[in-house]
């Protein structure tokens, strides 16, 4: 069931519901709502992979919804908590360093409900840094923290294009796809909200890949505001 989602045990998927079985992809939409700080997950629908070329299951049902505070979004962590149709809290996503530091780097914390004590970590999201050359968005997702060796998903896409693919390592080539975002009907205007379509195959950690695709819309949104890598 996909309602009263709840995050899952030390060490496996964020949401373990949310994990697609063998022979099928899930497909997502990320709703962005105000410039950064409101967003809600559906689950779009169900693919069958036997079956290329057909639409799948439609479903178009929210399954969880974040809001942050402004002043968490201009001054602070940008500190979203992530809440299913219970309203209860499942887990929480953190910028590292506040906004109010100039030269910080855009390193964000997925944490279990409850506290953003280093101990509750349970997930990393890195940006890699990049050269003015690079045409390329780049992240890094670890299980725990960075130092723990671990490292989950390699994310790669167009600077700002929002057309992103998740690897299982850097050395990547597109026949070892996880996961992709891309846009659904994105506005002209800046100021409404963006859609993302994700879709997520077998077996891998679509509440992890829809955790990452707000992290960059968020990173995007802010790159006026801070930090010293975005072009």
């Amino acid at each position: 069931s996909f309602q009263a989602l709840q995050a899952g045990p030390r060490g496996g998927a964020l949401i373990p519901a949310l994990v697609p079985p063998a022979g099928y992809t899930f497909q997502f939409l990320n709703k962005g709502g105000h410039m950064g700080s409101q967003y809600s997950w559906e689950l779009y629908a169900v693919r069958d992979k036997a079956k290329a070329g057909e639409r799948g299951w439609k479903f178009n049902q929210e399954i969880l919804n974040m809001t942050g505070t402004t002043r968490s979004h201009n001054f602070g962590h940008k500190t979203l908590e992530i809440r299913n149709s219970a309203g209860e809290e499942v887990f929480t996503i953190r910028m590292q360093q506040s906004m109010l530091n100039p030269w910080g780097t855009w390193s964000w914390r997925i944490f279990a409900p409850g506290s953003t004590s280093d101990e509750n970590i349970l997930f990393t999201v890195n940006r890699d840094e990049h050269d003015i050359d690079s045409l390329y968005e780049r992240w890094r997702i670890y299980r725990g923290r960075k130092r723990d060796g671990v490292m989950l998903y390699y994310c790669k896409g167009l600077l700002a294009g929002y057309d992103m693919k998740f690897y299982k390592s850097d050395k990547w080539d597109d026949t070892n796809v996880c996961a992709t975002i891309a846009p659904h009907d994105l506005p002209d205007a800046s100021y409404l909200p963006d859609n993302f379509k994700l879709e997520v195959e077998p077996g891998e950690d679509a509440a992890l890949v829809l955790a990452v695709s707000t992290i960059v819309d968020m990173t995007l949104l802010g790159a006026g505001e801070k930090r010293n890598d975005l072009i």
